[in-house]
């Protein structure tokens, strides 16, 4: 599980957030909630552009989109601005539920 910045350093990911809402189409990724555009018996694909307030102010665009595996749960992901950029690469597991 690994994440990759603009500058090509691989960055080691654990325990990162990933809430796939079938339900409600979205996927909440980085803090950014996303749209599911397609879902079908192998993978799930995501994308959307966010725009989050800062002090009151619009902060800079997001654009994120990825997909993942339904069956080995890997995930690939993008996730840009124009101040940068970073890939993920990561082997999501189902949450326990917890009643």
């Amino acid at each position: 599980m690994t994440a990759m910045a603009n500058d090509a350093k691989q960055e080691p990911v654990n325990k990162m957030g990933v809430i796939l809402d079938l339900a409600q189409h979205t996927v909440l990724f980085g803090g950014y909630a996303v749209r599911v555009d397609n879902v079908n018996a192998g993978d799930i694909s995501f994308s959307g552009r966010s725009t989050p307030q800062v002090g009151g102010r619009p902060g800079v665009t997001v654009a994120i989109w990825g997909d993942v595996d339904r069956v080995t749960g890997h995930l690939m992901a993008t996730q840009t601005s124009t101040v940068s950029s970073f890939t993920y690469d990561l082997l999501c597991k189902p949450a326990s539920r917890l009643f």
